[in-house]
């Protein structure tokens, strides 16, 4: 029973289902009479329960007022970039405004995308999965071509994740299986799939913490890497040399 509660991106990376059952609990709590300073990049979240709202750059407030004004009728620059960036049905197909070109908004049109239509280069069929005696993914199947974006989604809990570690060969399918590049990949061991692996890299739901956060960067490239110490340490600093880092 806080008398100031301060939210911090409450909302990031919640499915919108959730996001609504968060949004009302805070909306109970102001109306309870808690006080409520919610900070977040996402303006539809702001407008949905904030009063006031204050717009920062760089450190520095640049338009404060109430939420219907400023959202409606932004007297800065700065805040109808922020406004521009959302995307709308009006806006599909065309760049939005970027913060970074110092206010000039892009319309250019998006890259011609290139699919190439020959073998996919992952195809999953009838893919299942369980956990314990619970199926988390019944009878899933899909194509990925070069070229191609295929968008999962779902509610949190629908077997969106299951799925990519499931393409990644990180957990066996209880059915079905998975080709990589025309050929079998899911039901190989892992030392057959092993010299493949460079053909997939997994970008992590929150890849920051991923990693220890009590661990330099060095530490962590050298920890898998075997041998003494000092080799670990010159052999980490010349892969972070390999990427720029």
């Amino acid at each position: 029973g806080p008398r100031l509660l301060i939210a911090d991106e409450p909302t990031t990376a919640l499915d919108v289902t959730v996001q609504a059952q968060i949004l009302r609990l805070l909306a109970a709590r102001r109306a309870e009479g808690t006080a409520l300073l919610m900070i977040s990049h996402d303006l539809a979240v702001v407008s949905s329960v904030a009063d006031r709202v204050l717009v920062m750059k760089d450190g520095v407030v640049v338009e404060e007022g109430p939420t219907a004004r400023v959202l409606s009728a932004p007297e800065r620059d700065y805040t109808r970039l922020l406004l521009a960036a959302v995307p709308s049905a009006a806006s599909r197909g065309t760049r939005l405004s970027a913060i970074a070109t110092g206010g000039v908004p892009l319309r250019a049109p998006l890259p011609e995308r290139r699919i190439d239509h020959g073998p996919p280069v992952v195809e999953v069929r009838g893919l299942s999965a369980e956990y314990g005696t619970r199926r988390v993914v019944d009878d899933v199947s899909f194509a990925v071509h070069a070229g191609e974006t295929v968008g999962v989604v779902g509610e949190s809990g629908s077997g969106k994740t299951t799925v990519a570690r499931l393409v990644m060969g990180l957990m066996r399918p209880a059915a079905g299986q998975v080709r990589l590049n025309g050929s079998p990949w899911s039901e190989l061991p892992e030392r057959e799939r092993r010299p493949r692996r460079s053909a997939i890299q997994v970008i992590s739901q929150n890849p920051l913490d991923s990693f220890d956060p009590r661990y330099t960067v060095g530490r962590l490239v050298a920890e898998p890497l075997g041998g003494p110490r000092r080799e670990r340490a010159a052999r980490a600093a010349e892969l972070l040399e390999l990427v720029g880092l």
